[in-house]
């Protein structure tokens, strides 16, 4: 079983408190330069990697968006995911990929993981019916954001990126 490196342990490890350790990482400055440098040192030693989910709860901001589509199969999806991903990475956002195979009910489980892990936005392309509007509503007063692409909820006003098919194979 992996046992991730945590802040508690450098700070026993150099017998000071779990607050000078994390304000050593990020440079405070309170802390002494020799303290960072021997806490970095320390860290990089052991390996320790910050645990991003916390400090997405506590900096409100995670650099994740979800992408929610309904196949893995279908090339239009893959194609836009990968334009979805390099964009996104432009704007150092890392993109998590999730599949809901036309299933309301895995599209729910996909959007409350999503806002279990705290996503700065979801790009959803929403399974047929309306059995999970009220979740999006919820999750749009939460403070998530979301668009729908190529599918678009209109009695929600969720903004929304969508292509006239019929125009787009016009040569």
């Amino acid at each position: 079983m992996r046992k991730k490196v945590t802040l508690k342990e450098i700070a026993d490890i150099l017998n000071v408190s779990i607050a000078t350790v994390s304000k050593a990482l990020r440079d405070s400055p309170d802390i002494s330069e020799s303290m960072c440098k021997t806490v970095k040192s320390l860290a990089d030693k052991l390996g320790y990697r910050p645990n991003l989910l916390a400090k997405s709860l506590i900096n409100q901001d995670s650099h994740l968006i979800g992408v929610i589509i309904p196949d893995l199969r279908i090339s239009f999806y893959s194609e836009a995911v990968r334009g979805i991903y390099e964009q996104a990475r432009k704007q150092s956002y890392q993109t998590i990929l999730m599949v809901h195979d036309e299933n309301p009910d895995i599209e729910r489980q996909n959007i409350e993981f999503l806002s279990d892990i705290n996503v700065d936005g979801i790009l959803l392309n929403n399974a047929p019916g309306d059995q999970n509007h009220e979740l999006f509503t919820r999750l749009r007063e939460e403070g998530i954001r979301m668009v729908c692409w190529d599918r678009r909820l209109d009695e929600l006003k969720f903004p929304s990126v969508s292509i006239d098919d019929r125009q787009a194979a016009v040569i």
